[in-house]
């Protein structure tokens, strides 16, 4: 994965465009200090969101729906399974799907919840 610099807009797949918050304004989190898009070369390309901080995910889901969002937690469960792309790839399509939460695991396993 490799993280873009959006500054400015994202295009949406109508061909619209997504503004980015401002910060200050009404709580919003501020780009590139609480969340971050990120192009993954592993997903053909999709667009991911990386959110540090819960509180930005009502905003998250407003702003940019459609977009699979992670919180560093889910990340390092996922890294674990850098040599399975396959698996990696799976999970991602049921939390696109379903959502969820991929939880921490003691053992070699990934849960969604």
């Amino acid at each position: 994965m490799r993280i873009r610099d959006f500054k400015g807009t994202l295009s949406s797949k109508d061909g619209g465009e997504t503004k980015q918050p401002i910060p200050g304004k009404g709580g919003e989190p501020i780009q590139n200090k609480d969340y971050y898009l990120v192009e993954s070369k592993l997903l053909d390309g999709e667009v991911i969101i990386l959110c540090k901080i819960k509180s930005a995910l009502k905003y998250l889901r407003k702003e940019y729906p459609g977009i699979v969002i992670y919180f560093p937690p889910e990340i390092e469960e996922l890294c674990r399974l850098k040599e399975d792309e396959d698996a990696i790839k799976k999970i991602h399509l049921i939390k696109k799907k379903f959502g969820g939460w991929i939880v921490p695991s003691k053992d070699n396993t990934v849960t969604v919840k």
